[in-house]
């Protein structure tokens, strides 16, 4: 029927969402070791500050369809997978805080490193 079939859409979408988190939350799983590395957790962090504006409004729209639908059609499904899901969220923003503040203690030697091989290549070029 069409109601199952916009259920089955909003569970791709929740499927969506949770794979987005797992993507988010690997990104600040790297280990910083040199330059790479530190912008790679960086571009991690640039992510998350991103999807921050818009993940209330997919929790919001995704979880209040999956709501109205399993009223509806009296579907049986988890229902704490909203509660996972943020709980997840606040603690990717978490970690994030952590390493937001664990790159502004070490980022010192890496801006002078970086800093010297650009005079380097200067000199060479």
């Amino acid at each position: 029927s069409f109601s199952q079939k916009l259920y089955k859409e909003a569970g791709g979408e929740l499927e969506d969402l949770k794979m987005e988190l797992k993507e988010l939350d690997e990104g600040l799983d790297r280990e910083i070791k040199d330059i790479l590395s530190l912008n790679s957790v960086m571009n991690a962090q640039t992510k998350i500050r991103i999807a921050q504006s818009s993940m209330e409004s997919k929790f919001a729209r995704i979880f209040e369809r999956l709501g109205v639908l399993q009223q509806y059609i009296k579907l049986q499904t988890e229902e704490d997978a909203e509660s996972i899901m943020r709980s997840k969220w606040n603690a990717i923003l978490q970690r994030s805080e952590q390493t937001f503040k664990h790159i502004s203690n070490i980022k010192g030697p890496y801006k002078k490193t970086l800093v010297d091989k650009v005079a380097e290549f200067q000199v060479a070029v």
